[in-house]
């Protein structure tokens, strides 16, 4: 059976896989926003413990590790497909849950991309 990304976490998938909440992906960040600034906008979910950013051609993309679970879940439901507007400049957020890529693949029969760089995530 292919578990698609976005079903993962839920229900008997994620139960069995025991996938972590905490960890979150953020992907279309805007090249100007910060490790600081993206703190400041999801810590009202709860305290971070860790956060960070890659810079790519594409685009800027980020992690967010929070303290609990709970916290991780409600900054997907809130700020999954939100509206960040820095210096001028709107970019549409896309916020899930960071899915290593090696448990992806004993999940999926999928072939891994050919761009390693690729980070697989999932929305609740």
């Amino acid at each position: 059976m292919i578990a698609r990304t976005r079903d993962i976490g839920r229900g008997e998938i994620g139960n069995r896989l025991n996938i972590d909440l905490r960890s979150l992906y953020v992907k279309n960040l805007p090249p100007e926003i910060d490790e600081r600034a993206l703190e400041e906008r999801f810590g009202e979910f709860g305290h971070i413990n860790r956060v960070g950013i890659k810079r790519s051609a594409a685009g800027g993309f980020g992690f967010i590790q929070y303290r609990t679970g709970d916290s991780g879940a409600e900054a997907i439901k809130k700020m999954h497909d939100s509206i960040v507007v820095v210096q001028g400049k709107a970019s549409r957020l896309y916020v899930g849950v960071r899915i290593p890529k090696q448990l992806l693949q004993e999940i999926s029969d999928v072939p891994e991309p050919a761009n390693s760089n690729l980070d697989p995530f999932i929305t609740l």
